[in-house]
């Protein structure tokens, strides 16, 4: 499931990219499952793009501040992961 189908993905990376020049790629990556937990947390499922890691984004961190991958430092968020 792709969360930027509304939004040119080479503009939004070469815009980002130019806001902070520490940025080294940005890449697309897509949601593989999707998780409610009874206590009301929900989690999205995901693969970093960079290094293959899985990992779990609570929803609410996933279209805020995202989540640093544990393995290569990427941030995943809104379904553009960033490398610095």
């Amino acid at each position: 499931m792709s969360y930027m189908g509304r939004y040119d993905i080479e503009k939004v990376k070469t815009f980002m990219q130019e806001q902070d020049p520490k940025i080294k790629e940005v890449k697309e990556f897509e949601v593989i499952g999707e998780t409610n937990l009874p206590s009301g947390k929900s989690y999205y499922s995901c693969e970093c793009p960079f290094c293959k890691s899985h990992i779990d984004i609570q929803k609410w961190s996933f279209s805020t501040t995202g989540k640093k991958c544990w393995r290569c430092g990427a941030v995943l968020r809104a379904a553009l992961a960033v490398l610095k």
